[in-house]
């Protein structure tokens, strides 16, 4: 390889890497923003124990190597935000790949049954969840949206009334999962901070009417 090769490579690999730098360190100060404007706390390293905390949820059992970046908590009465970028790896050698994933995670006052909810083939199949039943709503519209899977089925669709199904058929496109007191949205991509946004607040509304099931949506 010539000298003018070789230096047009080297130009190549900083330009894609200063670009990645920028984006990075732009976006982690858009969630900050964001954070900041809906009243919760912004770390750029979170809390140690949170990956431990969240083990029992479907995403955390894909993988290895696993890391979770850029936290968002708070508070919303007696509702609790837990937000992150969060990274994994499957394969080895060759076959690595690094995948990348927003977490949304609200966690209410009930106790619900274990409900997985996938909006495509990117996390098939359930592994670890192996227990997990297969369970059509006979919502011929959410059960196109989502490939539902519940432990026990009969208590998930006493909770999956039809008032229910219309609040989750708003995010469809991202997979949810309701475990103990846990109600969790993940993606198979990173989300910008104004998707993220409209994440927290869907997740929200669905925690509130979860919560307090006499209230109905909008």
């Amino acid at each position: 390889m010539t000298e003018s090769a070789i230096f047009i490579a080297f130009l190549g690999i900083l330009l894609v890497g200063s670009w990645l730098l920028v984006r990075y360190y732009r976006r982690r100060r858009l969630l900050a923003t964001l954070a900041y404007r809906l009243g919760f706390r912004f770390s750029a390293h979170c809390d140690p124990t949170l990956l431990g905390r969240f083990a029992g949820l479907y995403l955390m059992q894909l993988g290895h190597a696993r890391r979770a970046d850029r936290e968002i908590k708070g508070r919303r009465e007696e509702l609790e935000l837990t937000a992150f970028d969060y990274t994994y790896e499957t394969g080895v050698g060759r076959d690595r790949s690094i995948n990348h994933a927003s977490v949304v995670v609200w966690k209410g006052k009930q106790i619900l049954p274990s409900i997985v909810a996938l909006c495509g083939n990117s996390f098939h199949p359930l592994g670890k969840f192996a227990p997990f039943v297969f369970s059509p709503t006979r919502n011929p519209d959410f059960d196109q949206a989502f490939i539902l899977y519940s432990d026990p089925p009969e208590k998930a669709l006493r909770v999956l009334t039809p008032d229910l199904l219309r609040l989750l058929l708003r995010c469809q496109g991202v997979n949810w999962e309701f475990n103990d007191r846990y109600i969790a949205f993940f993606t198979d991509r990173l989300l910008s901070a104004r998707q993220l946004r409209r994440l927290i607040q869907r997740g929200l509304q669905i925690t509130q009417f979860l919560s307090n099931p006499v209230t109905k949506p909008e």
